[in-house]
């Protein structure tokens, strides 16, 4: 998995933070996983079912506010690289 930013200050994600996915594999043909976002000021947390995947103290500025969000995969197109997203759900805390 990776998360990525580009903001204007160096201060905040301006480069891709990989990690491995537990659980998921190309090479299956149905990965089921539930992934989790947690924004909380500066900080952006990543989780893939409860395995903390990624934390960072300072992601995103808080005062940032949000207007979309993409998913995107890394454009190989083998058999196996298509994806369902559902239960979609934003919520501020």
């Amino acid at each position: 998995m990776e998360i990525d930013g580009k903001f204007p200050s160096p201060d905040y994600l301006n480069r891709a933070k990989w990690a491995k996915a537990p659980g998921f594999s190309n090479n299956k043909k149905y990965n089921r996983i539930t992934v989790t976002i947690n924004k909380k000021g500066e900080r952006v947390q990543v989780f893939i079912d409860d395995n903390k995947m990624v934390d960072i103290e300072k992601a995103i500025p808080g005062s940032l506010l949000f207007n979309s969000l993409m998913f995107l995969d890394n454009g190989n197109g083998g058999e196996n690289d298509k994806y369902y997203i559902s239960n979609t759900k934003i919520v501020k805390s």
